[in-house]
């Protein structure tokens, strides 16, 4: 009988050749191969299946920080320390562009593949179109940028700046909102699935939910008492989990399904805290407030350590 958990428990390649450390690895849209990126300033294309490299593209004078395919399939972007960044034709091993002196990152690129987003440490952030090549246009920011995304619909390019969150409009080029509460540094965000809401994660040791259109901050959820290391929206928006330095990860479920409908009677459903993990086991896991448990699952928590 095929065992769920034994899913990804073997190893089915090793791939060696990078003289150094490898930054990234990405697939390919198909999942056929892998694209990696080094020190070494090279990136290498593999075949999953066999494992073997099948194309080596160097270029760079600099370490090489990301690489990505297209959602093409064969057309590569990365950049480098060499504040260049490259589109490569991974079919004929020809580079097709070199965007020179601009970026350390890229950013983001789109999900549909057509811009990306790139920043580099003069404060300049700048938005391009993969098709014509071309710059569509450029935005100087007062501070670093901890991070830049891309709206679900590619529409608006989200940039944590500080403790600001900026939101400019792709087409127009124009900031739209700038959302302010939180008193520290902004470590990341996530959108709602249509794209509605944001939700953001700071220093301040909060979780914020805002709405996109009218910039309003819709609700603060407090509860870590340490740093927020991540955040995760389940797929159809009723739950959000958070993980932080004060060992904990915090469920915070909505009553009515949907995150767009947030209120401030929503609660913490459950913590589990840091115990003993040995396969099942629950010890010292802390579950507050549960609901829907069936008395058959609380059973089982109890009986495999867990605390109500």
């Amino acid at each position: 009988m095929y065992n769920q958990e034994d899913k990804y428990k073997k190893q089915f390649q090793l791939l060696e050749g990078h003289t150094s450390w490898i930054n990234k690895v990405r697939f390919s849209p198909d999942g056929s191969k892998l694209v990696s990126c080094s020190p070494d300033k090279t990136i290498r294309i593999w075949d999953v299946i066999s494992g073997r490299q099948i194309q080596l593209l160097d270029g760079h004078s600099g370490i090489v920080t990301k690489a990505q395919f297209l959602p093409d399939g064969y057309t590569i972007i990365f950049c480098s320390f060499d504040r260049t960044i490259k589109l490569w034709d991974a079919l004929s091993s020809k580079q097709i562009q070199t965007f020179e002196g601009y970026g350390y990152e890229i950013g983001k690129l789109s999900s549909d593949g057509s811009k990306f987003v790139s920043y580099s440490r003069d404060k300049t952030i700048r938005v391009w179109d993969i098709s014509s090549r071309k710059q569509l246009f450029l935005f100087k920011v007062n501070e670093n940028v901890n991070k830049l995304q891309f709206s679900p619909d590619n529409t608006t390019i989200v940039v944590l700046v500080g403790k600001t969150i900026q939101l400019w409009n792709v087409l127009t080029g124009k900031q739209i909102q700038v959302l302010k509460e939180h008193s520290n540094t902004i470590r990341g965000i996530k959108f709602s699935s249509d794209g509605s809401k944001i939700i953001s994660y700071s220093l301040d040791k909060t979780i914020r939910i805002w709405d996109v259109f009218s910039g309003n901050q819709i609700q603060v959820l407090e509860g870590h008492n340490a740093i927020i290391n991540c955040i995760h929206l389940s797929l159809d928006d009723s739950k959000l989990v958070s993980c932080s330095d004060d060992k904990t990860i915090r469920l915070w479920c909505i009553d009515n399904g949907k995150i767009v409908d947030v209120t401030e009677t929503s609660v913490v459903n459950c913590i589990w805290r840091v115990g003993i993990q040995n396969g099942l086991s629950m010890k010292d896991s802390i579950w507050k407030n549960i609901k829907g448990l069936e008395d058959e699952q609380k059973l089982l928590v109890k009986q495999r350590g867990g605390i109500f």
